[in-house]
């Protein structure tokens, strides 16, 4: 009698956050499937931004992490360089 129909869409979406706005980088994953692993970014004025379907999830991560740490390695030289100018 009655018949369901729905279709699934696939969109790509390509996002771009300034590293100086980002605040946190939290991995996670789903309770009930373990296979199901995010990214959550939290930005500096405190949106949340949930990434998944990763090609590669374990390097997407470190590359992320090495990014925000090189991030912070430029600010701290930065404001030290600007001190010592003074």
């Amino acid at each position: 009698m009655g018949e369901l129909l729905f279709s699934v869409c696939e969109i790509d979406l390509q996002v771009v956050l300034p590293l100086s706005q980002v605040k946190t980088v939290n991995p996670s994953s789903s309770m009930r499937n373990r296979a199901e692993r995010y990214i959550q970014i939290t930005t500096m004025d405190n949106h949340e931004f949930w990434f998944m379907g990763f090609v590669n999830y374990d390097k997407a991560l470190k590359n992320l992490y090495e990014a925000l740490q090189h991030r912070d390695v430029h600010i701290h030289h930065t404001t030290t360089a600007e001190r010592a100018s003074v």
